[in-house]
């Protein structure tokens, strides 16, 4: 698989439309992997990524573990892997040992279009502090 170069950009309002939805427009109209919209909000810190796997569409139901499991891979390499857990199937949640604060939320919606099939994962990130 071939690196992408993540291009970030910010989108304020999505007119109605989730973020996800934005976005899943933009990777239907051939955006390339790598592309990233963030937008804040009151309570959450929301980015969705366009990728582009070199898997089967049947394969793709493990995304969004997987995606989990790489924002768990992220946090490991700051030092806060062992604060952080997944909540099945894809929840970063913290507060160990119980691990009942959520964190961020996975979520991805898969599709195809003209640069070929495509998921973007959504991350939606709290803003709430932890105690």
């Amino acid at each position: 698989m071939a690196d992408a170069t993540v291009q970030l950009e910010k989108q304020d309002g999505a007119q109605g439309k989730d973020l996800v939805s934005c976005v899943k427009d933009k990777a239907r109209a051939g955006a390339p992997a790598g592309t990233c919209v963030w937008s804040p909000s009151s309570d959450a810190l929301k980015l969705a990524l366009v990728l582009r796997p070199a898997v089967k569409m049947g394969d793709y139901h493990a995304l969004p573990f997987v995606a989990a499991m790489g924002a768990v891979d992220a946090l490991r390499s700051l030092g806060k892997a062992h604060e952080v857990g997944i909540r099945w199937p894809s929840d970063l949640v913290s507060g160990a040992p119980d691990f009942d604060s959520e964190l961020a939320c996975i979520t991805v919606s898969a599709g195809a279009g003209e640069g070929g099939m495509f998921a973007v994962v959504g991350l939606s990130v709290s803003r709430e502090p932890l105690e």
